[in-house]
C-alpha cells in the first residue's frame, strides 16, 4: 500500500492514492497553490525526486513532500545565488581577461561554457523579479 505525507502529515486522497509519483506531485502542487505555497522538495522511497520526462511514471511505496512559502522560496534562491557568487565572479574575471587577449575562435568554447554556467543565475533572477512584481 502506498503512503504519502505532506510536511509530516498523512495525505488522505479520499480513495486510493495515485499510482505514479508525478500524479502525487501534481495533486500536492494544486493543493498547495490554493494557499500560496509551493512544493519545496519531494522524496520518493527515500530519494530526492522531481518531475522529469524519464521518471514521471515512477511508482512508489512512500512519498514525503515538503512545502515552502513564496517568501521562503525567495530566501532560498537568494541564499543559493550568494553561495554561487564567488565562483562565478572568479570565472567571469578570468574570462574577461582572456577574451581581450585571445582570438575569439580560440576562446569561444570557454566563453560558451561560462554562459552556460551563468544560465541558472539568470533564471533565478527572473524568478526573483517575477516574485517582486507579483508582491506589488
Amino acid at each position: 500500500m502506498s503512503e504519502v505525507t505532506l510536511n509530516g502529515e498523512n495525505v488522505d486522497f479520499q480513495g486510493p492514492a495515485p499510482a505514479a509519483a508525478i500524479e502525487v506531485w501534481t495533486l500536492v502542487e494544486q493543493f498547495l497553490g490554493q494557499s500560496g505555497l509551493f512544493v519545496d522538495r519531494m522524496q520518493v522511497d527515500g530519494e530526492d525526486w522531481a518531475p522529469s520526462g524519464e521518471s514521471d511514471s515512477r511508482t512508489y511505496r512512500k512519498i514525503e513532500a515538503f512545502s515552502i512559502s513564496r517568501e521562503g522560496k525567495v530566501a532560498q534562491i537568494v541564499s543559493e545565488l550568494l553561495g554561487q557568487q564567488p565562483l562565478l565572479e572568479k570565472q567571469w574575471n578570468a574570462c574577461s581577461h582572456q577574451v581581450l587577449s585571445r582570438p575569439w575562435p580560440v576562446f569561444q568554447n570557454e566563453g560558451l561554457e561560462l554562459l552556460g554556467a551563468t544560465q541558472p543565475l539568470v533564471q533565478s533572477l527572473s524568478v526573483l523579479v517575477e516574485a517582486a512584481r507579483s508582491s506589488l
